[in-house]
Formats: structure tokens, sequence, C-alpha cells
């Protein structure tokens, strides 16, 4: 029953506002369901575009491990990716595993007091890299290969990422990598690509799901240690025990552009396919 008391002018207006709420309800229900229903890429243009316009908030240190092995032109790229990170806290630790005093000279160049040189024991990648998680001090654990290069959102979309779910305790990025798609380009034209896989357990026992370069963990996890019997595969055999009993995040952002066309690329040696067969089969088995 109406009150009489109010005006009929009024009860018509608040009527009307009343309807404007269900409106506005309705379509923003809507606009749930339809960012809901979003495809990778449009997920990933809208979180990469929201990223570019609200500032960095500030977070926990994030240290990244960049192992290398004399390619210091390479190495003086993947370092100033980092110091370009539009997420400032930080900490980038290159393990000098090779020879060449060149790569001295490009940690000298970058002029950055977040950026450590560590010597590296010369015995592969893997143990290269536990030097590097050795000497790190943030809170969360991101990779970088020296001949890769990070997106500069990327460490602030680890940030929020972590900060949200604050459950997980690993999660990936998408790489563009030189998969070489043909497109209008002409007869020898080719389009990058990216590369996310889903996050499945079932998957990454058969396969990885994700690049080195894309992986983020928390710091002090009891997995988290490369094994250094390993000539290459180490980053997929560590994935897989990280998330032995835990699930993986897929965080629809870039993480890096991945060079396929870098000298003495491990996942081009003779033995690669062999050692993916035993990781295969140490994970069946387990």
């Amino acid at each position: 029953m109406e009150n009489p008391e109010i005006p009929a002018e009024v009860r018509d207006e608040l009527g009307r506002l009343r309807n404007l709420v269900e409106e506005v309800k309705s379509r923003g229900d809507h606009a749930l369901e339809v960012a809901q229903d979003m495809s990778l890429p449009t997920k990933m243009l809208a979180f990469m575009s929201w990223l570019e316009l609200i500032p960095p908030h500030d977070g926990p240190l994030i240290s990244v491990v960049l192992a290398t092995h004399d390619r210091p032109r390479m190495l003086a790229r993947a370092i100033q990716s980092v110091v370009a990170q539009r997420y400032t806290r930080w900490q980038l630790v290159v393990v000098d595993d090779g020879t060449n005093p060149g790569t001295r000279e490009a940690i000298e160049a970058a002029d950055d007091e977040r950026v450590a040189l560590a010597r590296g024991p010369q015995r592969g990648v893997a143990a290269a890299r536990n030097t590097g998680l050795e000497r790190i001090e943030g809170e969360i654990v991101c990779y970088l290969d020296d001949d890769n290069v990070m997106h500069p959102a990327w460490l602030q979309a680890v940030a929020h990422a972590f900060a949200e779910r604050a459950d997980i305790t690993v999660a990936y990025g998408i790489s563009i990598a030189e998969h070489r798609i043909p497109g209008d380009l002409g007869e020898h034209g080719w389009w990058p690509s990216f590369w996310q896989l889903p996050w499945s357990r079932e998957t990454l026992l058969e396969e990885n799901v994700t690049d080195i370069s894309s992986l983020a963990h928390r710091r002090g996890l009891d997995a988290a240690r490369f094994d250094e019997t390993l000539e290459s595969a180490e980053d997929w055999d560590l994935l897989l025990r990280l998330t032995a009993d835990r699930e993986a995040l897929a965080v629809p952002a870039l993480s890096h552009a991945y060079s396929m066309n870098a000298a003495d690329r491990m996942s081009a040696d003779p033995g690669h396919e062999a050692i993916l067969e035993t990781i295969r089969r140490r994970y069946r088995e387990a």
C-alpha cells in the first residue's frame, strides 16, 4: 500500500530510481557474465591494459634469478628488461656461470644497486640457478634466461596475483614466442604467438605447461631447488615438484619474449628428448 503522506511526485521519483538501480545491477551482472566467459587473449588484453593504467602498488620484494653463460650481449638486454619494470621492489641476482668478462661489464652498465652478481659453480644451469636461490632476499621468486626479455608489467602482475591469492604458492604467465606462424607478410614473413597451457596436473605429467621465465613461486618452499643431475628440462622437473600437492595459478599476463633462435639452446641438444622421457618415468612411478 502506498504511503499517502508521501507526495505522488516523490513516489514517482523513488520508483524511477528503483528501476534505474535494477537496470544498472542487471547490466553489471551481464558484464560479469561476459567477463567470466572471456577467452584467454581477451583476459590477457584486459589485465595488461589495467596494469598499464594503474600505479603499481607497494608489495613484496620480488627476487629474479638469472643464470648466464658467456652471452654478455644478450645478458645486457635481459638485465635492462628487469631494470625497466614498472614494479620497483625487485632484486636481480645474475649468476655468472662462464668466463667472459663482458658479463660483469653488462652488470656494471646497468648501474643499479638492485642488480647483484654471484659466481656460478660451472656445473650447468641447474646448479647456477641454485646458487642464485641461495642469494635471494625476496618473498617471491621469478626467473629469467639470458636470451629472453621480461615484459615491463610482469613483476607488477606477479605482485598482484600473489596478493590477491594468499592460498597460492606457484603461478605462471604467458610467453610471447617465435613460433613463426605464417601470416600476410610475404613468402618468408611470420608472426609470433603467445603460449600458456591451462593448469592441469595431468598435462604437466606429460609436458611442461610453461617456460622458466614465466614461473613465479613463494620463497622457502621445500621443493624449490633444481635437480643438478639434469642437463635440460630442469624447469619442468622443478614445476612438477612444486605442484606435487598443490595447483599452480595461470596468470593472464605477458611474462617475457621467448627466443627460439639463440645459439646453444639446451632444448636443441640431441639428448634432450631422452631427458624428457626420464622425467616422465620419474613422476609416473612416483
